[in-house]
Parts: structure tokens; C-alpha cells; sequence
């Protein structure tokens, strides 16, 4: 991510976590589904995720941030994020040759601890309690419209002795998305 080599740490480097997980299906009968999966994503390997965020104990008035802890640089400031584990819950109901219906729960750790919130208001990853539903039409034997609503919970943070002369900042954030795909299979 070179655009933006002089904000994430390591010159903009920025890698996708690994995570891993295990889970287990039930088909209850040809129509009903269950499925349970427990994953862990490691957002402590990944610098720009996981580099601490300065607290005003390390902000010198006079020059701002360290030299090695400047945006871009080799050790700089990252989003404080730790690793996490998730718990997923989704149930899939087969109405007919034509309907599926889904729905599902998400329930996730906090990957942001408290004193590392005060560059977290730019991202959206935040909340840790999903909820989502959704169906599937397919109109031929070829073609399938899939409609599905997520609702992530609001949930807030007070990022305390932040770098703003060692105030707290409160900030939160709630998710609402909706997904309408259409896909043609040959």
C-alpha cells in the first residue's frame, strides 16, 4: 500500500491477518442447517494493526513523536489492535426449490483496548455483536438474486491519556449494511 507508505507502519506495508478456526455443521433435515464456528484472527502480526498508539506520556511537546515512532516509519504508531477470537451462529432454512433463507450472530472480543483509541475513529471495526438475515430467489436453474441485512451493535470506547495532551476521547460506532447480489452460473 505505498499510497500510503507515510502513514501505515513499515512504509505502508499492511498484510491480511491470519486467522484460523474450527466449526461444526448439523443438517437437521433437508431443509434446516446449523452451523457454529469459533475462529481466531491474529491481529497482533500485523504491525500497522498491532503498533501501539502514543499516549501523552510519550509525546514530547517540543518535537511531537520520536523519530522511530513517526507515521510510516519502521516501529511507528499502528492502531493498537490485539489478536481476538469470534463466535459465529447461522442457521440455514431451505424453504423450497426457489427459497433459502439465512441468519446468523457474530460475537467477537474488543480488538481495541482502551489506551490504544485514539487513531481507531477512522476505522469501522469496532463493534463486536453482529446480526444478519437474508434469502435467496433462484428465478432459473442458472440464476440466483440473494438479498442479506447486517446489523453490527453500537459500541464505544473512551481512549484514555490519548496523545491530545492527555485527555480522553470517547467515540463509538453501529453498522447497518445491506448486500444484493445476482449471480449466473454456467
Amino acid at each position: 500500500m505505498k499510497k500510503y507508505s507515510g502513514l501505515l507502519a513499515n512504509n505502508g506495508e499492511f498484510d491480511i491477518p491470519s486467522n484460523y478456526g474450527v466449526g461444526l455443521a448439523i443438517n437437521f433435515s433437508k431443509q434446516l442447517s446449523i452451523a457454529f464456528d469459533v475462529t481466531r484472527i491474529n491481529y497482533k502480526d500485523i504491525e500497522a494493526l498491532s503498533n501501539p498508539v502514543p499516549t501523552a506520556s510519550e509525546l514530547n511537546p517540543m518535537i511531537g513523536f520520536s523519530a522511530d515512532r513517526l507515521l510510516g516509519a519502521k516501529n511507528s504508531v499502528g492502531f493498537g489492535w490485539k489478536s481476538i477470537t469470534a463466535y459465529s451462529l447461522g442457521v440455514r432454512y431451505i424453504f423450497d426449490d426457489k427459497i433459502t433463507l439465512r441468519a446468523g450472530a457474530n460475537v467477537g472480543e474488543e480488538q481495541i483496548p482502551r489506551r490504544s483509541g485514539l487513531l481507531n475513529p477512522i476505522t469501522p471495526a469496532m463493534p463486536a455483536k453482529h446480526l444478519t438475515a437474508g434469502f435467496s430467489y433462484k428465478n432459473s436453474e442458472h440464476s440466483e438474486w440473494s438479498l442479506a441485512v447486517m446489523h453490527a451493535f453500537r459500541n464505544e470506547l473512551t481512549a484514555e491519556n490519548t496523545a491530545f495532551l492527555g485527555t480522553d476521547v470517547k467515540f463509538g460506532i453501529a453498522e447497518t449494511t445491506l448486500d444484493i447480489s445476482y449471480s449466473y452460473s454456467y
